[in-house]
């Protein structure tokens, strides 16, 4: 959920025939009217975030690619005065790396998206023995700026060591 004006924006899962669907809504007093949804697939997280900046609201989730090969971090961005899509989804993460679960946070200007990217799996040392192991992926976080209409205005940066491994994490934003 999210405020808007004195409204509040709020995205929920769906199940549906191709899998799931995520739908917005706002709500103000009484009034609910449906807004833009979005296919979400199959895959197993159920990540999603909300957030406006000026008179634009940017969904993210993360999903996988259709060859099944690549996770990664979807955007839907819309108008949250008529509750229409500017557009179609789109990925937004890097494509060097697979990529989940997305935070927003508004800005002035646009919003911050973070989210965690995932390496190359490294082998597991007892490999050759037959002991085999799980094999260990390196999990960092990545931010990048965005607009009020959610198109990247820099680059993505890690903001915790690429070798490390990142579980879960949240953002907010602060005075500088």
């Amino acid at each position: 959920v999210t405020g808007y004006k004195e409204a509040v924006l709020a995205a929920m899962l769906e199940p549906n025939a191709g899998g799931r669907s995520i739908r917005v809504a706002k709500v103000s007093g009484e009034q609910v009217t449906w807004g833009p949804e979005v296919s979400e697939g199959r895959d197993e997280s159920l990540a999603v975030d909300l957030a406006t900046s000026g008179d634009h609201a940017v969904l993210v989730w993360d999903d996988v690619s259709k060859d099944g090969k690549r996770t990664m971090v979807m955007l839907e961005s819309f108008d949250p005065q008529t509750m229409k899509s500017d557009g179609s989804s789109r990925p937004i993460s890097s494509t060097k790396n697979d990529a989940e679960v997305p935070r927003l946070v508004s800005r002035p200007g646009g919003y911050w998206l973070a989210y965690l990217a995932i390496g190359e799996a490294k082998k597991p040392k007892d490999e050759d023995h037959g002991l085999g192991g799980e094999a260990i992926q390196p999990r960092w976080i990545e931010v990048v700026p965005l607009d009020e209409k959610g198109a990247p205005v820099g680059l993505p940066r890690a903001v915790t060591p690429t070798d490390g491994h990142a579980l879960a994490f949240d953002i907010e934003a602060s005075e500088d």
